[in-house]
């Protein structure tokens, strides 16, 4: 949504990242501020701190002022954005308001002060000095605020609209010299800001461009092209995590491999696309199930598919299993050499909580050992790693339910 005050440059094409970044360059000048105030105050002193020690004490404290505003706004930013719901509670566009504010607020402190110095001082010397000083503020203001065309406008005219009229108030002759240096003063501003915030909008978009397909190719990379359900490496990338996740919470992961029963005969009854199709089916229902964020299947190879269920009991894992299996022969698609007459799949399930120096393979090898199992006595069925009498004693010891003698 484009800010409704025209602050950042083409604000309704960039991602809200991308925007919160302008907006932290505006307001990250501290530094920049500090030190073009204090240079200012050091060509002060050397000019007019013995001939004009009035002028140099008016300009000095808005100069402090002027540094001191911004300062503060910058610091309330920073404040802001280091609570946990900084960002949620005001928009980048509220904020870039609230720069452009202060930024307009300063240009009208320095302009009025400006106005005042000329009234004061009724001295052409004093004046051009105090119109070099503005041109120096003005440059130096441009360059930072590249990123806000809108809010560089109206601080250039709010800073040389008073020098204009303390000129033609005092020196009419002088409005000769002053306005055509303003003209050039904004005329170099509006040429150097449309230039560099081109070139900042060009910039981050080509970057927001290229993270974006860059996150793209991340995405395909992990994703099986046939079923678009995550691949083995994706599979691989999350067991990890959620191995190392269970590790240290000490809570069960589950994991179901499932394989499509008779699938070589049903390649050959039917040919490839009905199997590309009868692969895509079974990702789907195996993905069905799966509602939670956590929760996550992939393709393994070839016809064997995975679902990782991180906090999930063996029995409610066993659950997911047979709702899955129940799922794919109520679907039906037809396989002559199945003696159930459609596709069916074997499903192996197997829970652990894993402890300290434990590999993930482990968790693979005892639902790999279940699945056959479940082939082993017909197919078409769920079998858990705890339906074998001594791997149920084994991962009782494990969880802590049994002592082992000795």
């Amino acid at each position: 949504m484009p800010i409704r005050l025209p602050v950042l440059l083409l604000g309704g094409e960039l991602a809200p990242e991308y925007r919160w970044r302008l907006v932290h360059s505006l307001f990250a000048q501290r530094r920049s501020l500090l030190e073009g105030s204090l240079a200012f105050a050091a060509v002060l002193a050397v000019c007019l701190a013995r001939t004009h020690w009035l002028g140099f004490a008016t300009l000095l404290v808005a100069t402090l002022l002027v540094l001191g505003l911004r300062i503060a706004l910058e610091r309330t930013f920073t404040r802001a954005m280091r609570e946990p719901a900084g960002r949620l509670r005001h928009s980048a566009d509220a904020w870039a308001r609230r720069f452009s504010v202060g930024a307009m607020a300063t240009a009208a402190l320095w302009g009025i002060t400006e106005l005042c110095v000329f009234m004061r001082f009724n001295d052409p010397l004093m004046q051009m000095f105090v119109t070099m000083v503005q041109a120096a503020w003005l440059s130096a203001a441009t360059v930072r605020n590249a990123a806000a065309p809108s809010t560089m406008a109206a601080q250039c005219i709010l800073t040389l609209l008073p020098t204009v009229v303390g000129a033609l108030l005092t020196h009419p002759g002088f409005v000769q010299i002053v306005a055509p240096l303003s003209l050039v003063q904004l005329s170099a501003a509006a040429a150097t800001v449309r230039y560099t915030g081109k070139q900042i909008t060009r910039l981050m978009l080509s970057e927001q461009r290229l993270e974006t397909a860059n996150a793209r190719l991340t995405e395909l990379s992990a994703t099986d092209g046939l079923t678009g359900i995550g691949n083995r490496r994706a599979f691989d990338t999350v067991l990890q995590t959620e191995w190392a996740r269970a590790t240290r919470n000490a809570t069960d992961l589950s994991l179901l491999v499932i394989d499509v029963d008779h699938f070589k005969s049903f390649n050959d009854r039917y040919g490839h696309p009905a199997g590309d199709e009868c692969l895509r089916l079974i990702a789907d229902v195996t993905q069905r199930p799966l509602r939670r964020p956590p929760d996550f299947a992939a393709r393994f190879g070839g016809e064997e598919f995975v679902a990782l269920l991180p906090g999930t009991s063996e029995a409610a894992a066993r659950d997911v299993a047979d709702r899955v299996r129940q799922a794919v022969v109520a679907a039906f698609v037809p396989h002559e050499t199945n003696p159930m007459g459609c596709v069916t799949i074997s499903i192996g399930v197997a829970s652990m909580a894993p402890h300290p120096g434990d590999m993930a393979q482990t968790l693979i090898g005892l639902a790999d050992q279940a699945l056959y199992r479940a082939k082993q006595r017909g197919r078409n069925q769920v079998r858990t790693a705890g339906d074998d009498l001594a791997m149920r004693a084994w991962l009782a010891v494990r969880a802590g339910a049994i002592r082992p003698e000795g």
